[in-house]
C-alpha cells in the first residue's frame, strides 16, 4: 500500500472518529494535527482529492462542512455497507 493511500485512510478515519465523538466534522487544522500534516494547504489538497474520488462531500467556504460518503465510511470503518 502506498504512503498516499495510507494517509487517505488515516484522513477518512480521523473524520469518521471525530464526527462520531463530537457530532460535527473536524476543522482542517484538527485533521492536520491528528494525521501529522504541518500545513493546512496540504490538508486542503488531500481533501480535494478525496472529494474528487467520491470519499467525502464538502460545502465550499463553510467551516467543518464535510462528511463521508458511503464509500468513505466503508474505507474508514472497514465495514461494507452491504454487510
Amino acid at each position: 500500500m502506498t504512503k498516499r493511500k495510507v494517509t487517505d485512510i488515516q484522513l477518512l478515519k480521523c473524520i469518521y472518529q471525530y464526527t462520531a465523538a463530537f457530532g460535527w466534522a473536524p476543522s482542517v487544522e484538527e485533521i492536520g494535527l491528528k494525521v501529522g500534516f504541518t500545513s493546512k494547504a496540504t490538508v486542503f489538497k488531500r481533501l480535494e482529492k478525496l472529494e474528487e474520488s467520491g470519499f467525502i462531500k464538502r460545502m465550499k467556504n463553510t467551516p467543518r462542512a464535510l462528511s463521508l460518503t458511503a464509500t468513505g465510511r466503508e474505507v474508514a470503518t472497514g465495514v461494507s455497507q452491504s454487510d
